[in-house]
């Protein structure tokens, strides 16, 4: 599955290595997991896209998490929230 996060701001966003730990997944709970995508380590414009991959794995129907994409906006860190629903 792939979240599309975008860039509302007016700054650049500078992301950083992510993982499941920044990410906010947990995949004894709720069977999310990290796999990839154009986020990860890279500058995204205003106004841009990029991409977080993740598995789900999870059997339960129903399942929600939070991703948490840190981020630096200027000079201040930021975390920008997306909510992930995952329906089997």
């Amino acid at each position: 599955m792939t979240l599309i996060a975008e860039n509302t701001g007016v700054q650049d966003a500078v992301i950083g290595a992510l993982d499941d730990t920044t990410l906010g997944f947990s995949n004894a709970t709720n069977g999310l997991s990290y796999t990839g995508g154009s986020c990860a380590n890279s500058t995204v414009s205003a106004g841009q896209t990029c991409t977080v991959d993740f598995n789900y794995s999870n059997t339960c129907a129903g399942a929600a998490d939070m991703a948490t994409l840190p981020y630096n906006d200027g000079a201040q860190p930021q975390i920008a929230n997306a909510m992930i629903e995952s329906l089997i």
